[in-house]
């Protein structure tokens, strides 16, 4: 994995985890995991992994 830098918006965060799919499904369903786009991203994740 590469490093770099960061050109974040004022208030944005990013947090960087390493889960496995059903933790991450866990953590959506849990309400730790709200960011639309990393939830979206899931569903789409899933669909690939069960298409294989």
């Amino acid at each position: 994995m590469q490093q770099g830098g960061q050109n974040l918006d004022d208030g944005e965060f990013i947090d960087l985890l390493k889960l496995t799919l059903e933790e991450t499904e866990a953590a959506v369903r849990g309400g730790e995991i709200t960011d639309a786009k990393t939830i979206t991203a899931l569903f789409w994740a899933e669909k690939v992994i069960s298409s294989q």
